[in-house]
């Protein structure tokens, strides 16, 4: 589902900043894969290499079965959009979008018919218990409402494989469990999943571990 080979990611910065340095990585499909490492790793920038956000500087990124290496921007984008979903941290919720209606973002943006996208809508916030909140703005609710709704937007598009980075990394142990539990779930039914996080030991109860270490990977456990 996901192969880099040699990745390469330097950034533009007084004489170059290389994050990433020659990664060598496949995740196959219905893998449920934790990206360990230190802040300052290169974990998160492998991440958004993995999910289309940033281009490789160097090295191939093949995306079920698609090589994405010489894509534009456009082409990422359209490409990021049916194949892959994401959940982050600090859930990028639209402040003054319902619930409801930061959900049906991503259709929105593909064109999509407004009573499609509410029907879909509805059925991702059944999966992750937020129906009795689709009409509450998110300042209405608790962070790990808001969490549950980012992976309900994530859900929409139904894509094949879901990225998670520290997706419990702002919320209190029990809420955590609940979203983690959660994601065990959603990866129960077919998604190939990776998740960044600092938590060992809810990297102990996924399928695969990689750590990554001053932007190269030192473990791989499975």
């Amino acid at each position: 589902m996901i192969t880099l080979e040699k990745v390469v990611k330097t950034y533009d910065v007084g004489d170059g900043l290389t994050i990433l340095k020659g990664l060598d990585l496949q995740v196959d499909a219905g893998e449920f894969t934790a990206i360990l490492g230190a802040s300052g790793s290169g974990k998160s920038t492998m991440l958004h290499i993995m999910g289309l956000i940033h281009a490789a500087t160097s090295g191939k990124v093949v995306i079920n079965g698609v090589d994405t290496s010489s894509m534009d921007d456009m082409e990422r984008s359209r490409f990021r959009g049916r194949t892959l979903g994401f959940v982050f941290q600090s859930f990028h919720l639209i402040p003054h979008l319902t619930v409801m209606e930061n959900v049906e973002l991503p259709l929105f943006y593909q064109q999509v018919p407004q009573k499609e996208r509410r029907a879909r809508a509805m059925v991702c916030l059944e999966q992750v218990k937020m129906t009795h909140r689709w009409d509450h703005l998110p300042n209405q609710l608790s962070g790990g409402e808001c969490q549950r709704t980012a992976i309900a937007r994530s859900l929409i598009s139904d894509t094949p494989i879901l990225f998670a980075d520290e997706p419990t990394g702002n919320l209190d142990v029990k809420t955590g469990e609940q979203i983690f539990k959660l994601l065990v779930d959603l990866h129960g039914e077919g998604k190939t999943m990776v998740v960044i996080t600092h938590d060992e030991e809810m990297a102990k109860r996924m399928n695969r571990r990689v750590r990554i270490s001053d932007g190269m990977i030192i473990e791989d456990h499975s």
